[in-house]
């Protein structure tokens, strides 16, 4: 097997044992976080409640429910009871004695977290028709009153099932949240020490809501009233992909207006709506509202995943696996969450959504370090080349101490921008080279083969734009004709290039020197494709501030498509585009850049 054949081998087996331990950490942690239901519990029917009064000064309105069931006496030792959920939070009372004596059912700033467990007394219990009264307030401003799952058992057959829902649903939610934490601060340490690089401050942003979010599972506390942290909690989950985007903008400067207004606009009317939650509360089900800010999240981080996913060809092979693994990951456990507020509560996943936070934090982490590893490589290898340039120059002691600094930089930065030059050209270059002297070898003369050259061609005169060996207008035009010539030799001597008073025109942008060749390469391109001794004629013309590109010659009839790819490229670079008709039988094209 050839090298180059056994490291793409490698690549593959690689790329398969990512995406195999991805698929198997989702099933992992869907199967460890569903809820756990004991094998030998009785669950009582849930009766309807009845008004109970009010509680404390306040006057906090009471439903009670009240259930009955039978304790023989060989069932009666370590006798308990569970419950599944009690929101905001319960009373118990077994047979008129009070089994959560510290509980204040007029209290507005407590909120019950997980399944309670507690232990029945044998001398409460009866044979028959014992009276469980579960107590619970109801008032907007605790939030939501549910009772869900109500059970009867041994406690030996509770207490496993019971502690492992606990962990799910508390210990889970505390863990991630002191993880976040220290994430966050780590991020910004790391935007104070890279010079306030604005990446890291998103990531910290980023983990703002994330941290948030397990904050309000794992807090039993609600300074405000309930009411205040769930509007709290809904607002953090949807401007999580507003930072989210941002980060992703920062990191890989890609660039989508039409993503930025649509995260916008849907948070925006999302948090519209949880400020409205009160009067929307009577006409829309009490489900929609709790799981309606989770779907918008899901929506915009789709959104988002897809517009990274786009954008990946341009990211490192490893930037590329991690980025696409991680969203997968929390869209697939975190919109399990989603059934908590509509399946049966034996169904459901308890705050999957912590992991999903947890995994999208640290992956993006990871991202971030790694560029910072990378970048800090690099500025090692720059820093010992110039320590030796600096060594050499300070022992000529030639030149003055900023004449001196000036040529040391301006010889690094040439140095290390051939180098990198050369790597890209001997690399994807020779590459592209082998492909199509294989494809003149098997192919013949065929369209495939005339696209591979185009795309040589293009390679070598990006390169040829980078290099700084050509700083004026007229050096550029003869790398390009040159360029041109050696593609389609019969162009020498079919060609005039009309290049006069461009000598001392300099092109100060690279970005707009690259956007020119491109332009030209593909209108001349298009020509030499339906005529290789097309006469043509290019002319460069060039004014204070502007420079100017005529076509003319051949048959004149450039592709929708070519003139569409002149167009977006001229626009990116502020330029202008546009065909003209000399004569009857004569169209031209023409388009200008700014030289600065």
């Amino acid at each position: 097997m050839q090298p180059a054949a056994g490291r793409a081998h490698a690549r593959r087996l690689g790329a398969a044992c990512w995406w195999l331990g991805i698929l198997a950490a989702v099933v992992l942690s869907v199967a460890t976080m569903r809820y756990r239901e004991a094998a030998d519990a009785h669950c009582l029917p849930i009766p309807p409640p009845q008004a109970a009064g009010f509680a404390g000064a306040g006057g906090v309105p009471l439903l009670r429910h009240d259930f009955h069931f039978d304790a023989p006496r060989a069932t009666r030792p370590s006798l308990a009871l569970v419950v599944g959920a009690a929101l905001p939070f319960a009373r118990i009372e077994l047979n008129g004695a009070d089994l959560t004596p510290a509980i204040d059912l007029a209290a507005r700033d407590v909120r019950e977290l997980a399944p309670q467990l507690q232990f029945l007394p044998d001398e409460l219990l009866r044979q028959n028709d014992n009276v469980l009264r579960i107590t619970l307030p109801q008032l907007a401003a605790l939030g939501p009153t549910r009772l869900e799952q109500v059970c009867v058992a041994a406690r030996s057959a509770l207490e496993p099932a019971f502690r492992a829902n606990w962990w799910r649903m508390v210990l889970v939610p505390r863990a991630c949240l002191l993880l976040l934490i220290a994430l966050a601060l780590l991020a910004l340490v790391l935007w104070l020490i890279s010079d306030r690089q604005p990446a890291y401050l998103w990531y910290a942003l980023c983990l703002t809501p994330l941290a948030e979010r397990n904050l309000y599972l794992s807090m039993p506390y609600r300074p405000g009233g309930p009411l205040a942290w769930i509007w709290l909690d809904d607002a953090s989950l949807l401007l999580m992909p507003l930072a989210l985007y941002h980060l992703m903008r920062a990191h890989w400067q890609f660039r989508s207006r039409t993503l930025g207004y649509f995260i916008g606009a849907t948070s925006a009317l999302a948090l519209a709506g949880c400020a409205l939650r009160g009067p929307l509360a009577a006409v829309l089900p009490s489900a929609l509202l709790d799981a309606g800010p989770l779907l918008i999240v899901v929506i915009n981080g789709a959104a988002i995943a897809i517009a990274t996913v786009r954008h990946a060809s341009a990211m490192h092979r490893v930037e590329r696996r991690v980025v696409i693994g991680i969203f997968a990951y929390a869209a697939v456990v975190g919109v399990l969450e989603i059934g908590y507020f509509v399946l049966p509560f034996e169904q459901r996943w308890m705050w999957s959504s912590a992991l999903a936070t947890v995994v999208l934090a640290l992956g993006l982490g990871y991202l971030l370090i790694r560029r910072m590893a990378v970048g800090g490589y690099v500025l090692a290898a720059a820093t010992a080349t110039l320590a030796d340039d600096l060594d050499q120059a300070i022992a000529a002691e030639a030149l003055q101490p900023e004449r001196l600094w000036a040529e040391v930089a301006a010889g690094v930065s040439q140095r290390e921008r051939r180098r990198l030059l050369r790597d890209i050209h001997d690399g994807f270059g020779s590459r592209l080279v082998s492909v199509l002297a294989r494809a003149r070898r098997e192919l013949g003369e065929t369209a495939l083969q005339r696209q591979i050259q185009r795309a040589l061609v293009d390679m070598r005169l990006m390169l040829d734009a980078l290099d700084d060996s050509s700083p004026t207008l007229a050096s550029a035009m003869a790398r390009l004709r040159h360029r041109i010539e050696q593609a389609n030799p019969p162009a020498a001597d079919c060609c005039a290039w009309r290049l006069d008073g461009i000598d001392e025109v300099v092109i100060g942008d690279r970005h707009r020197l690259i956007a020119v060749y491109r332009c030209l390469e593909e209108l001349l391109g298009e020509c030499f494709e339906h005529d290789p001794r097309a006469a043509l004629t290019i002319r460069v013309e060039a004014s204070r501030h502007h420079a100017r590109f005529v076509v003319s010659g051949g048959r004149g009839d450039w592709s929708a498509a070519t003139i569409d790819r002149v167009h977006r490229v001229m626009g990116a670079v502020d330029g202008g585009f546009a065909l003209c008709t000399a004569d009857a039988a004569t169209r031209y094209a023409q388009f200008s850049v700014p030289l600065f």
